[in-house]
Order: C-alpha cells, then structure tokens, then sequence
C-alpha cells in the first residue's frame, strides 16, 4: 500500500500535470480598442499560411465567421507585431465601403491560399443585429485546422459574410464546442476545455436561455430584472429595448444620446442614462446604459464589453458562470449632446407608487 508521503507527491504532481495541460490549451485573448475608443475581444489566428484577426462574439450563432469586408481590406493594411495598431487600421480601414466584385476577388484569393475547399452550395444566414435581422447568401468553406496562439483547433467548416464593419468571427457554437470555455478579459486569455474544479468553484452560475444562438441570462439594472444577452460582440456596456426601459426602477439621467452602428449595419438612436447594475450577487456599479428607440428580439436587452470587460465569463452548454476581474465598466467615448433625438427619461421618484 502506498504510504502518505506517496499519495502527497502523486497529488502534487497530478495538480502540476493539469495545470501544464490547461496552460496548452491556453490562448492570447487581447482586449484592443477602436478609433473611438469602443473594445472588442481579439484572437491573433492563422488558417494556412494566412495571419488574422478574429472577434469573439458569444452572440453570433453558427460556424465561425469570414468576414469578406475584412478580407478585401487587408491589402490596404499592413500586417504588424502590434497587433493593436493592426486592429485600429483594419476598422478604419474598413470605413471605406467595400464592393461586391472586391469581395469576391477576395474570397478566391484566400481560398487559394489556404487550401481550402468550397462546398458545391452555399447557406443562408440568418443574421440578428442589434436593430434588424438580415439574410444572406453564405459560401461554406472547409479549411485546414485554425490555431490560435499555437493551440490547434478543428475548424471544420467556416461561412462567409460581409460583415461591413468587422474582423472574422468565433462564434458562440465555436466557443462551446470546445467548451467549457472561459473568457479572461483582464488576464487577456481564452481558455478551452476547462477541468479544474477549484477554478469553477470561483465563479456565479446562472442557467441561460439561448435566443437564437445567443445566452440570455438574468440581470439586475435599477432595481428591475430584465432578461439580458451577452453580446461581447456589441460594445455599448448595456442596452435595453424601448419597450423594457418603463420596468425599471431607478436611473439618472444623462444630456448624452448616441448612434449605435449594429452587424448589419443599421443605426439605432439611443438615449443614455445609468444605472445599477448587478450580475447575480455581483456589483457592477454605475453603469452606462443606452435605451434603444427599437426593441431586441427574444430579450430585454444586450450587455456589451463596457459591462463584460468587468467580468470573467466561464462558457459552458448547461451554465454561464461570472466572476468579477477588477477592471471598472467603461463608457463610450462617442457620446455626446444631440447625437439623435432624446426620447426617454427616467421615472421620477415622485411617480413610484
């Protein structure tokens, strides 16, 4: 029988072996911002010989994403070690609209020289943004594997999408077939195929609904439980649909209004306040809240990486966990007086019954 010193170092070096496996499976998750200062969670990837940039976005359903957009703007933009800079000029970039013709050209190109295979018919897609949901005619592309920070991932299969305004997509079927997945935004690392106990021990579970593709989970704001997607695609910190904002409780208002800018491009008037936010038993704190002059479907609303940046995110089938990170939530610096007309107000305390 083996004697207590033995069962202590076999322990010992059962913990050192999964933390060495858990380390491979650990990827650079890099938290860059925009030209107007909006954050976005990047990973660094190839497939083939091709070097790129993919958004996590845990509210984009599907196989992960070809931006075409993006695709025909990388020969505007120069590939760099400064992966920051790189992100800021390929949005700029892609300011300038792209054509059609040019984003075909471009699928080819990458096609070729990533070895990839188009499939014989393509898919719809049915894409939900933050103010309309469009659908497009998609190719289906099977590449070779997708890395990311030298972890090798099976990519199976990726679709194509304009994508006027955006990098290439890891999708939140991407993220749990690999899950459970964990989103370190403060540490800047994605972690995939999670097993370890004391860590998961760490984080406040809730049990999401998924509206099309996307969690949907509870949050407190001002007082008043609104069912809420997290979008760490959008970069507004919370927003909450025209029709939900009359629950709330208490908010203060702000003299800031702002145009947000969804996946498909459409605009959304927004009238900004804050308020309490709370996660579970967390306390986010003040938080800036834009009320959106359209509804969401499905939900109440969508918290975005001003509110997410605050948070660990453990992704899983059956459970989305949270756990604070000490970063504070961050406004949008585009806000701004008369950016759209001002519509809503919130409840005076004189009103409450």
């Amino acid at each position: 029988m083996m004697r207590r010193r033995e069962w202590i170092l076999l322990a010992v070096f059962a913990l050192v072996l999964s933390f060495v496996v858990q380390k491979r499976r650990t990827s650079r998750l890099r938290l860059l911002r925009d030209a107007i200062g909006n954050e976005a969670l990047i990973l660094q990837g190839t497939v083939g010989p091709r070097r790129l940039l993919f958004m996590v976005d845990t509210a984009y359903a599907g196989a992960p994403v070809l931006s075409t957009s993006y695709l025909a703007t990388q020969t505007r933009v120069r590939a760099s070690h400064d992966v920051q800079r790189e992100y800021h000029d390929t949005i700029e970039a892609l300011q300038t609209p792209v054509g059609e013709g040019e984003r075909l050209a471009a699928v080819q190109t990458f096609v070729a020289a990533a070895a990839c295979r188009s499939y014989t018919s393509g898919c719809t897609m049915r894409l939900m943004g933050i103010g309309t949901t469009s659908e497009a005619q998609s190719d289906m592309l099977l590449c070779p594997v997708a890395r990311f920070s030298g972890d090798a991932m099976p990519a199976d299969v990726f679709v194509t999408n304009p994508l006027p305004t955006s990098v290439h997509i890891i999708t939140m079927d991407y993220l749990l077939h690999r899950a459970p997945c964990v989103l370190l935004p403060r540490r800047q690392e994605l972690m995939w195929h999670v097993n370890n106990i004391v860590l998961h021990r760490t984080f406040h579970f809730l049990k999401p609904t998924f509206v099309g593709g996307a969690p949907r989970v509870p949050m407190t704001v001002g007082g008043a439980v609104f069912q809420i997607v997290v979008d760490t695609g959008a970069s507004a910190a919370l927003s909450l649909a025209a029709d939900s904002f009359a629950r709330i409780a208490t908010c203060q208002n702000t003299q800031h209004t702002a145009q947000q800018r969804g996946v498909n491009g459409e605009r959304i008037c927004s009238t900004v306040v804050t308020a309490q936010v709370e996660v579970g038993p967390i306390r986010v704190g003040d938080v800036s809240v834009f009320v959106n002059s359209s509804n969401v479907e499905g939900a109440d609303g969508y918290a975005g990486m001003g509110l997410l940046r605050c948070l660990d995110v453990w992704i899983a089938t059956h459970e989305i966990g949270f756990r604070a990170n000490g970063l504070k939530p961050k406004a949008s610096s585009a806000l701004r007086p008369g950016a759209c007309e001002r519509v809503f107000r919130c409840p005076k305390l004189t009103d409450k019954a």
